[in-house]
């Protein structure tokens, strides 16, 4: 019998699995659902490491930035950050990254 997955790696594996999913004219779908592919991995490594106080996107932001134990991720983790944020709160066709990009 095998152990559930803690909520984040559960999430995690779910979008992931999603991401095949999504055909190439949803370039805004793609980029959403991988930068919560990616949050999800995130929250999951801060609770893996009993992070404090991680409660929203400036704090997950925060604690990337500021340990040095996790500047690579915070270097992938921040362009994807502002992209899905274009995508998703500035949705413009005109400025949507071409699938192979993504």
């Amino acid at each position: 019998m095998s152990l559930p997955s803690p909520p984040n790696i559960a999430q995690w594996k779910h979008n992931r699995a999603f991401l095949q999913a999504i055909p190439p004219d949803y370039p805004d779908w793609a980029v959403t659902v991988t930068f919560y592919t990616a949050l999800h991995a995130v929250d999951a490594l801060l609770d893996h490491d009993k992070f404090p106080g991680v409660t929203s996107h400036e704090t997950r932001n925060g604690a990337l930035m500021r340990t040095n134990r996790y500047t690579k991720i915070w270097e992938s983790y921040q362009p994807l950050y502002g992209l899905a944020r274009t995508m998703i709160y500035l949705a413009d066709p005109q400025r949507w990254v071409p699938w192979p990009a993504i």
